[in-house]
């Protein structure tokens, strides 16, 4: 989705986005969500990440931050990339990057918050500023939230999803660049953006009708690739009951008990230590091996010191509410649309609540350990 305020061509565009969905429908799943490498020397980082990578604070630079992509993968080729506004004043000095020498306007991408953007996002960024001589940055829609390819230490942060804020934005400031939002005060933070490359138009419709209606953006076109709504179970869930793999073993009043013993309900770290632990969790089991602090609270997986738990409760209860009970399954996050039905209900959990990626799987009455 373009916004109107864009000076660079429709057709450009749209091309470059058809070009990224392609190269993404075999790539996405196959790509960690974790950018982070550990590191002990810059040797290590040769050796884990590439030439050109530095060991700074036990985590290896990013090595696409010194003059680009192309200019490393490409034996030929020595023209560094484009700056942008997130590259500091002695980038250019440094021989990071160089200005446009066309002198133009900044184009600013809006990554959402799900993977497959942030790839056709940076693959946008790298065609646009190291061939076409165009500065690009990354919108997150977030004030403490990275994606920019080149950043220096590699961060892979998911924004907010769905701002059209951002494109309302540059439609009246046209140049994102003015916008100050470097305080890092998330009250202060307005987001800005030219480009959407990705939107499930589904539960979208009225709001990208609106802003066509407004002329605030193009008229949204389709990438090309297709993309599917399901549910999921753990393979140990369906190996116990073979009867959950179909919409036979899950719709109706006859299965509406088997799905409420079956999907119980996702626990925060804090509530463990309420409701199921004898001792607040002052005493390590295989569950917490401590209290959780400050904002731990609200995780419902942290890694090994709360490693997650599902818990039965007054609405998985069949004998008090026989007609009415349910089961219960992780929604996509929150912000996302999706469609589902009873007898399930659902929990929308923020990106942030979790230390992995995604949970879209749910539990069984056995409480194992989420992985």
């Amino acid at each position: 989705m373009m916004n109107r305020s864009m000076t660079l061509s429709t057709s450009l565009v749209w091309s470059l986005l058809t070009w990224s969905s392609l190269f993404l429908t075999n790539l996405t799943p196959f790509v960690a969500v974790e950018a982070k490498v550990s590191c002990y020397s810059i040797f290590d980082c040769g050796v884990k990440v590439g030439e050109g990578s530095d060991c700074i604070e036990g985590f290896c630079s990013n090595p696409y931050h010194k003059g680009g992509c192309l200019a490393k993968k490409l034996e030929n080729r020595h023209r560094v990339r484009t700056c942008n506004s997130d590259d500091p004043p002695e980038a250019v000095e440094q021989g990071h990057c160089r200005l446009s020498p066309m002198d133009y306007t900044e184009v600013r991408i809006y990554s959402q918050n799900w993977e497959s953007v942030f790839f056709e996002a940076w693959i946008m960024q790298i065609l646009l500023s190291e061939i076409l001589d165009v500065p690009v940055s990354i919108e997150t829609g977030s004030a403490d939230a990275k994606v920019d390819f080149y950043d220096i230490h590699t961060s892979f942060d998911y924004g907010t999803g769905n701002d059209f804020i951002a494109v309302e934005t540059a439609e009246n400031v046209k140049d994102c660049r003015v916008v100050k939002n470097r305080s890092g005060k998330a009250e202060d933070y307005v987001p800005c953006s030219h480009v959407i490359p990705e939107v499930w138009a589904g539960g979208q419709r009225e709001s990208l009708r609106s802003l066509q209606d407004e002329q605030v953006i193009e008229p949204p076109a389709g990438l090309g690739a297709l993309g599917t709504q399901s549910w999921f179970v753990p393979k140990f869930t369906a190996e116990q009951d073979t009867t959950l793999l179909t919409y036979l073993g899950l719709q109706g009043q006859d299965n509406r008990h088997k799905l409420a013993a079956t999907f119980l309900r996702p626990t925060t770290w804090e509530d463990y230590c309420l409701y199921e632990s004898p001792d607040g969790c002052q005493t390590p089991d295989n569950v917490a091996t401590r209290p959780p602090v400050a904002e731990e609270g609200d995780l419902y997986y942290e890694g090994e010191e709360f490693t997650g738990f599902f818990r039965n409760t007054t609405q998985n209860d069949c004998v008090a509410w026989p007609n009415n009970c349910t089961g219960h399954i992780v929604d996509y996050p929150c912000g996302w649309s999706s469609v589902r039905y009873c007898p399930v209900t659902k929990t929308c959990i923020p990106r942030n609540r979790f230390t992995n990626s995604f949970l879209l799987a749910c539990s069984t009455s056995l409480n194992k350990r989420i992985t």
